[in-house]
């Protein structure tokens, strides 16, 4: 599978890593994330793991917000506006990755389609 990964990699350097771009990136993994999430959600285990990410990120966001306002307070300015969002959504798309390939097989993960479109926004 590690030689499936060789295209992204050499794709992902000339990507626009404008404001936009990541910003529209960002949303494409929380969608796919949440459409992952969404077709484990049939079971009873996808039920759980649900509504555990739904409490997980309900604290990240109260934390985000505290975190907002220490950096501005600290550093003003430091990330780029929807910096944290942004992050926290690439994260939550790799936790739920990982969960369902703990359960079925990185096989059963669409991450090949996430990546193309991830490298098709320009």
């Amino acid at each position: 599978m590690k030689g499936d990964l060789v295209p992204y990699l050499r794709a992902a350097p000339g990507l626009d890593g404008g404001e936009e771009p990541e910003r529209h990136r960002g949303q494409l993994g929380a969608e796919w994330a949440k459409a992952l999430v969404k077709e484990q959600h049939d079971s009873a285990v996808g039920r759980v793991v649900a509504s555990v990410v739904e409490d997980v990120k309900g604290a990240e966001e109260k934390f985000d917000a505290a975190l907002v306002g220490v950096e501005s307070d600290v550093v003003s300015g430091a990330t780029p506006k929807g910096f944290h969002t942004e992050l926290n959504e690439s994260f939550e798309a790799v936790k739920e990755a990982e969960k369902v390939a703990g359960r079925h097989g990185w096989e059963a993960v669409p991450w090949r389609a996430l990546l193309d479109d991830l490298i098709a926004v320009t």
